[in-house]
């Protein structure tokens, strides 16, 4: 996938489907799992902006309450939503508010498991946070 300034929603939508589906289903994954090796995979992208961090970030967090899972590090990650939304500029901003919508329904059933993750994942996440795109791309 190439670099881009303002990712596709879409294309990030399909991007974290296919990673939890190739992960959890086909391959025996946890949602933990998947959801770190979903951030590693697209680190230079999910760096790139605000917006395609969050987008990452919901998308994960519907496939994993889908699941009836979630890492408690993305859990965390998506508690500070609410005044983050008001900051984003993006032509897709509606398609992230309408899943922001899932996302908190998805919360509200409370039909889900927090799962608790190693230190060592939580550093090796805000590692992959903290790289800056013009870091990666230049590797």
């Amino acid at each position: 996938m190439g670099r881009t300034e303002n990712m596709n929603y879409e294309e990030i939508k399909g991007n974290v489907y296919f990673n939890f589906e190739e992960y959890i289903d086909e391959m025996n994954w946890t949602v933990v799992q998947a959801t770190s090796k979903s951030i590693d995979d697209y680190t230079g992208l999910i760096n790139l902006n605000t917006f395609v961090m969050y987008a990452h970030f919901i998308r994960m967090g519907i496939e994993s309450l889908n699941r009836e899972q979630i890492a408690d590090y993305l859990l965390e990650k998506l508690s500070n939503i609410d005044e983050v939304i008001p900051s984003l500029e993006n032509p897709e901003l509606d398609l992230l508010k309408a899943d922001v919508l899932v996302y908190k329904q998805l919360l509200a059933k409370k039909e889900y498991k927090i799962v608790e993750t190693s230190l060592d994942t939580k550093y090796r996440v805000d590692y992959i946070l903290s790289i800056k795109p013009e870091d990666w791309f230049n590797t």
